[in-house]
């Protein structure tokens, strides 16, 4: 005679589970508050108020440039200039003012990203924007933010690489 009760489910294995969930949630929310802490202080920089200006390039079209304040460009004369909107280009200088005018934040959305690499510190895992491209570990050394930096408790340090 056959049995019709139903199999009791099997209990869970740990080596099968597909994400840990941590204190700080799954690696996908630790992942998403990074971003967004990293996009909240990409806007305090001062890199984000530069003035944006229609310029026409050597063809003739109208190009979206961010000019830079030499002290903000860190050594890299080139970067005094920077294209924003890279690609695009206008037939007219009011075609450019207008898609200026429209899209401005995310305009300077795009400066600030190009110009800076989101780096985590090894220490306590903060976010840190980093000045150009930085990959965590490699010869550069790893990254520290000057909250871990701070001897006292005045003034925080600014981050720093360190070099092993």
């Amino acid at each position: 005679m056959l049995s019709t009760a139903r199999p009791r489910p099997a209990r869970l294995d740990r080596s099968t589970v597909r994400f840990n969930i941590t204190r700080q949630g799954s690696s996908r929310i630790v992942e998403h508050q990074r971003k967004r802490r990293y996009r909240e202080l990409l806007r305090d920089m001062p890199h984000w108020d530069a003035p944006l200006a229609c310029v026409q390039d050597h063809d003739g079209d109208w190009i979206i440039v961010a000019r830079l304040d030499p002290d903000l460009t860190h050594g890299r004369p080139q970067l005094a200039e920077t294209q924003v909107a890279s690609g695009w280009c206008w037939d007219s200088e009011a075609e450019a003012q207008a898609h200026l005018d429209e899209h401005a934040e995310e305009l300077r959305d795009e400066l600030v990203d190009d110009l800076f690499t989101k780096g985590v510190c090894t220490h306590c895992e903060a976010v840190v924007p980093v000045f150009g491209d930085y990959h965590p570990y490699s010869p550069a050394g790893s990254l520290v933010c000057g909250e871990c930096l701070s001897v006292d408790g005045d003034e925080p340090a600014a981050p720093a690489i360190l070099h092993p």
